[in-house]
């Protein structure tokens, strides 16, 4: 079969890998849609410090299962999931030990020794995907793939929004409108809150205005602290959500969030970041958070995109077949036109 193949920092192919079999506990998924995470970009590029090469890339995934285990129970996680031959589905792609600290007290979204589908070991960015059932996930049977497919980064959103304990009538800020901060966004809006997005580039805050957002920062424009006082009379945000993982936007979230506000770390970031007044965390008596990846989210994630008003849909700019997936690389890291999301397509 085909499978995509990251062999070094910007050598992306097609390559022919042997088709998987169903061991114990195992289903294999016939992938229809995958998305290109930013995760997959920095493997591409060669910025992502947690993959290894060669590398099948691929962590936002639907398909359909073409292959299970017929006696899986699985006891450890709970009972057998009603999984059958012909079931849409979307695969949750953290492999945790069960043993350590965060795995013992159900925080398996930061194992110790996490491994993730697409960055640490092999995801499914190809024709057919071996899963173990236990993180294979049951789709409503009229959900299309291309929604399908954003379970995954909704899940991040969720998470993040719940580590914030965010609030009806509170303010959120978000730093960055690409499709982790748009999901945020989204789900930030279904709990009530007032939202602030920022972004350097207008055609992704015109997609924060397509998702709710009350207002809009382009922060090439204008001193995004200046505006915020602005907007909150002096308050600040209650929330400031960090989607991006640049040094900057790290450093300034602590000017930009309320006195007894919480700032959410999201993005995930690349190089050193200092608070230059360090003394505003207790000043403000602020709580500084982590969000890493997601935590029993995808039922949630699945049931948001059921029965949300927001059409999450119009992430995605750009639906390539997988073998057009160097110009889909080109397009992410050339920025030559638009982009939020582009999702490949594998079968029809």
């Amino acid at each position: 079969m085909k499978a995509i193949s990251i062999d070094k920092p910007r050598s992306v192919g097609i390559i022919d890998v042997p088709e998987p079999k169903a061991g114990e506990n195992e289903a294999i998924i016939k992938i229809k849609t995958a998305g290109i995470c930013g995760s997959d970009l920095g493997s591409y590029l060669g910025t992502f410090s947690l993959v290894t090469y060669p590398r099948i890339p691929g962590h936002e995934l639907a398909g359909e299962i073409v292959e299970i285990n017929a006696n899986f129970l699985v006891k450890k996680f709970g009972n057998d999931r009603g999984l059958a031959v012909g079931d849409k589905v979307t695969v949750e792609p953290l492999v945790r030990c069960e043993n350590c600290y965060p795995c013992r007290i159900g925080r398996y979204n930061c194992c110790e020794n996490l491994t993730v589908m697409g960055v640490h070991i092999d995801g499914g960015m190809q024709e057919y995907f071996r899963a173990p059932v236990h993180l294979v996930h049951k789709l409503p049977d009229d959900m299309d793939f291309s929604k399908a497919a954003l379970v995954e980064p909704l899940t991040i959103g969720i998470h993040s929004v719940n580590r914030s304990q965010l609030s009806e009538g509170e303010t959120a800020l978000i730093l960055g409108a690409g499709p982790i901060g748009l999901v945020i966004l989204a789900v930030a809006k279904s709990r009530g809150a007032k939202v602030i997005s920022v972004d350097l580039l207008e055609s992704r805050l015109e997609k924060a205005k397509q998702f709710g957002a009350d207002y809009t920062i382009n922060s090439s424009k204008k001193d995004v602290k200046s505006a915020v006082e602005q907007i909150t009379n002096g308050e600040m945000a209650n929330v400031v959500f960090e989607a991006i993982g640049a040094r900057e936007t790290i450093e300034n979230t602590i000017y930009l969030v309320s006195y007894a506000g919480r700032v959410v770390m999201t993005g995930y970031a690349h190089e050193p970041a200092q608070f230059q007044e360090p003394q505003l965390i207790t000043k403000k008596e602020l709580d500084i958070l982590g969000s890493r990846n997601s935590q029993n989210d995808f039922p949630n994630a699945i049931r948001f995109i059921q029965a949300s008003e927001f059409d999450l849909t119009k992430l995605v700019t750009h639906l390539l077949p997988y073998t057009e997936v160097r110009h889909a690389f080109s397009i992410l890291d050339t920025k030559i036109e638009p982009v939020t999301k582009i999702l490949l397509t594998f079968s029809p």
